[in-house]
């Protein structure tokens, strides 16, 4: 299903892989732009969902890898 040409998936499942074939904080910052314009109509509120999302992705971050590292796995 990996070739480029002549492949056996269907269209579906070609989208399906280009959009998860992106890096995560490109789909984590597109989710977030899709939320914003669904939802929020103020400048200020949307400025606020970013950076409140991108700070708890961040802290989550942190603390997985310093669970990793204490826990040495």
């Amino acid at each position: 299903m990996g070739g480029s040409v002549n492949s056996a998936r269907t269209q579906a499942q070609t989208d399906l892989a280009n959009f998860y074939s992106d890096n995560f904080l490109a789909l984590w910052e597109r989710t977030l732009r899709g939320i914003a314009d669904a939802h929020i109509n103020n400048i200020g509120d949307s400025a606020q969902l970013f950076v409140l999302a991108n700070l708890a992705a961040a802290d989550a971050l942190i603390a997985a890898w310093d669970g990793k590292r204490f826990y040495r796995f």
